[in-house]
């Protein structure tokens, strides 16, 4: 994959940049009390002398600055989401970037993807430690999806668990504290202003606690308040949004074959309708899309791909096989990659260091295979394994390995005990991150 591909596609981010969140309401706070101490400062200069116009107008500026901006911005500012915007997005190895707004997705920060048809094209919803909401990438063909996927080290039919926060925003809330406190006592909702900022510093933590999630293994629904209980849903058919109801009916599949889950359904049973009052038309759209998506390939009509590994199967890990053994033996190979005659091994180099960039691939399997590029390649050249043309390759390939870099650096450079113990510890990572 070249350094940095570009494509064109439509971005509707989660949330806006961190430096823009906090602006809003630190603008608020400042505007409201520039207004105050203003208006108050004019009306005891004013009020005993001959300007009533302008004492008037002082008047109202300090009723604006202390009583209405406070208590009106958490409203305006509590719904207000960027705007889908169409522009270049610049692929690299472990970052995505939308040009026009400016905005960088890293592939470490991802926590989740889904992938799905919608409108024509393809639909990419990523979830992000740094968003409350995913963000939603619709990209006009599978060419220019796969960069970017491939870009953030996403896997083919997604990755972790895609959440989405479909309550009403807790800065609703703050808002009906602000008109509260300035009720109660003239002023008291400027203290709360100057809290405001910091709150939106982390606006996974700062949302909705009614939260729809797409996990590998179905589909959950968390209302609103704790106390209740969290509700999963299988075999789904289809989901359909109603936009006067502000709901999404999950639909259950008309033929099922008797399990563990129980005796079939009858056709046209709705599972569950899922309040969704917190999401616009088109993200509540983009959202039945991605379920739609994940239960088509639950019920197994899955596109076949083709995988580098499967070419060079001599390399994947047998069955019992501990790892120091199978880094011992992989590396016994890599002095034969690529040499001809008949001791040579059917592996060309080329195939190693595509099997290290495909996030479809599993971790322990892409750190190997890299491991086995170094030496490989580095055997042909006659250089060491930290040459740094041989090395810049791997790192760009591990880039979207969503593991901490000095446990990969271990497993691609230490000897065999020790690169095992880190490869255990990055496949147990992510085994970790997909669990429901």
């Amino acid at each position: 994959m070249p350094q940095e591909v570009r494509v064109r596609g439509v971005f509707h981010a989660g949330a806006a940049r961190r430096a823009r969140r906090i602006l809003g309401p630190i603008a608020t706070f400042v505007g409201s009390v520039a207004l105050a101490a203003g208006g108050l400062t004019s009306i005891v200069l004013l009020v005993d002398g001959p300007f009533g116009v302008l004492a008037a107008l002082s008047v109202w500026a300090f009723v604006l600055g202390g009583f209405l901006i406070p208590s009106i911005a958490p409203f305006v500012m509590a719904n207000a989401r960027p705007r889908p915007i169409e522009s270049d997005i610049l692929c690299a190895p472990g970052r995505v970037r939308v040009v026009d707004v400016d905005y960088t997705i890293l592939a470490r920060d991802v926590v989740g993807a889904s992938t799905a048809l919608h409108e024509g094209g393809y639909l990419l919803s990523v979830d992000s430690a740094e968003t409350g909401r995913p963000h939603a990438l619709w990209l006009p063909d599978a060419e220019s999806l796969d960069r970017v996927r491939r870009a953030l080290g996403l896997e083919h039919e997604g990755t972790g668990v895609v959440e989405w926060a479909v309550g009403r925003s807790p800065e609703l809330w703050f808002g009906v504290g602000a008109v509260l406190s300035n009720f109660l006592c003239a002023g008291l909702a400027l203290p709360m202003l100057l809290v405001w900022p910091f709150l939106r510093l982390w606006p996974r933590q700062w949302r909705s606690a009614t939260r729809l999630a797409l996990t590998p293994g179905a589909v959950k629904y968390q209302p609103g308040t704790h106390w209740l209980q969290e509700h999963a849903y299988t075999h789904i058919e289809e989901a359909v949004y109603d936009a006067g109801t502000k709901t999404i009916a999950l639909h259950r599949v008309q033929r099922l074959r008797f399990d563990a889950w129980g005796p079939p359904a009858s056709p046209g049973t709705v599972l569950a309708y899922l309040p969704v009052s917190g999401l616009g038309a088109d993200e509540a759209r983009q959202v039945c899309a991605q379920i739609n998506a994940a239960a088509v390939r639950a019920r197994g009509d899955r596109v076949a791909r083709s995988s580098a590994l499967d070419r060079i199967a001599l390399i994947r890990r047998l069955d019992g096989e501990n790892a120091r053994s199978w880094l011992a033996r992989i590396g016994a190979l890599a002095a034969s990659v690529g040499a001809e005659g008949y001791r040579s091994a059917p592996i060309e180099a080329e195939d190693l260091l595509r099997v290290a960039e495909d996030p479809d691939e599993a971790a322990e399997d892409r750190v190997a295979a890299g491991r086995m590029f170094l030496r490989a390649t580095s055997a042909q050249r006659g250089v060491g394994p930290e040459d740094p043309g041989v090395r810049v390759r791997v790192d760009a390939a591990l880039a979207t390995l969503r593991a901490r870099p000095e446990r990969v650096r271990l497993a691609l450079d230490a000897p065999e005990d020790a690169a095992g113990d880190a490869i255990e510890e990055i496949a147990r990572e992510k085994r970790l991150r997909m669990a429901p």
